[in-house]
């Protein structure tokens, strides 16, 4: 039998972390709260470097899309006094985070001008989220809305470069078209490793413009063979969805819906009429791309569900009752998958994504004009259970939140 003291003096020295591979760093550091992640920026040169690479970021960012639940949510309301603006929430306790190292809201620290007003006066929105990265700006946007890529994780802003384009002297704007004459989209092409904000100005029957601003260019793009300008003079619904490079918008053109497409991979606008069964009962109608977990538990049937899809939820009423069905929309297809029941008079403001497993949604319903409520769906029940909190603020707004290192590099 060795002796204890000659065993301690044969045994290996421990392994020190500066003897790790940056393989083995990435996975360590890839589970580190981002809180503590940036502070790991700040202890050396080395951890600086591999944390700011793109490699990294790029591998932190993979690892967040995989995950189903939601870390935070993101809700509009008031900030104080007459400022509109968003916090962001806990997604399992519904409250801020204290240890997140998250601003417990956003509001906006620069002024925006417009017209010599500050922003606080106009109040803003999310034109987009993605990965972490909110697209906002003024809520009722013109041609000089300013416009900015902001990361609440590292609270870190960018403004958009202007926009060389102006509408030709002397066009006319159709009246209906006075408060909704440019339309925002916000996606990742991934292709391109690339953030992408789409800008259509449509401010009469004959003039449509679209372009593409590249994060990693920093530049504006027009882009060519765009739609004829009379089939998309319409209202485009507030809020955008992205999937697979591919950004959806809702179109009101009555008496038809249809779903305008922008593809950042071929710079292909497209348009698709839906069909009857799902012209809009009573708004709103509103896009969401569902975990293939969320897809499992809300389908009415036991199916098999490989990938993301993008979903349209729908609000009908029959009687005095209220529900909502989830419709799947595949490339040539509509699948409806199930129905909620909503409680009376109560009709759904903006869906969300689901928890862990897909066992509980999110959503924000409204029993009156004044009184939004952010509650829990559970599939499995077909029930609504549970008032998590009330928004303080039309119109409403909530989506999911991850935190991200996206501009970690213009720091």
């Amino acid at each position: 039998m060795v002796p204890l003291k000659q065993y301690r003096r044969r045994r290996r020295p421990p392994t020190e972390i500066k003897d790790l591979t940056p393989d083995i760093l990435f996975e360590i550091f890839a589970r580190v709260p981002m809180k503590y992640l940036l502070q790991l920026t700040t202890v050396c040169k080395s951890y600086k470097a591999l944390i700011r690479s793109h490699e990294f970021r790029r591998f932190h960012h993979e690892k967040n899309t995989m995950k189903i639940a939601p870390d935070y949510l993101l809700v509009r309301n008031r900030i104080g006094g007459q400022q509109r603006g968003f916090s962001i929430y806990s997604a399992r306790t519904f409250a801020y985070d204290e240890n997140s190292g998250l601003p417990r809201s956003i509001d906006i620290p620069m002024q925006m001008q417009l017209h010599d007003l500050p922003l606080y006066e106009y109040g803003f929105t999310v034109y987009g989220s993605c990965n972490g990265l909110l697209c906002i700006s003024l809520f009722s946007l013109d041609l000089d809305s300013p416009l900015y890529l902001y990361n609440p994780s590292l609270r870190k802003f960018k403004q958009l470069p202007r926009s060389e384009f102006e509408l030709p002297q002397g066009t006319s704007i159709t009246s209906q078209m006075a408060t909704s004459l440019v339309t925002l989209g916000f996606g990742f092409h991934s292709g391109m490793d690339d953030y992408q904000v789409v800008r259509f100005v449509h401010p009469n029957t004959s003039i449509f413009y679209a372009e593409v601003y590249s994060l990693k260019l920093n530049s504006w793009t027009p882009v060519e063979n765009v739609v004829d300008p009379r089939e998309v003079h319409a209202w485009f619904m507030e809020g955008c969805t992205c999937l697979d490079g591919v950004i959806y918008w809702h179109l009101m053109q009555r008496p038809n819906m249809s779903l305008v497409s922008f593809n950042m991979h071929t710079s292909v606008l497209g348009k698709r009429t839906l069909p009857y069964q799902l012209q809009p009962v009573m708004r709103p109608i509103c896009l969401q791309v569902l975990h293939p977990e969320c897809l499992r538990a809300l389908h009415e049937n036991s199916v098999q569900v490989s990938k993301k899809s993008l979903c349209l939820f729908q609000v009908i009423q029959r009687g005095c009752h209220h529900y909502c069905d989830i419709w799947v929309l595949k490339e040539d297809t509509e699948e409806k998958i199930g129905r909620i029941r909503l409680p009376p008079h109560a009709s759904i403001a903006w869906p969300l994504g689901f928890s862990t497993n897909g066992n509980v949604a999110y959503m924000v319903i409204t029993e009156d004009q004044d009184l939004p409520l952010l509650v829990q769906y559970v599939p499995l029940l077909n029930r609504i259970q549970t008032v998590i909190t009330q928004i303080s603020h039309r119109p409403w707004y909530v989506d999911a939140y991850r935190e991200s290192l996206v501009l970690l590099d213009e720091i």
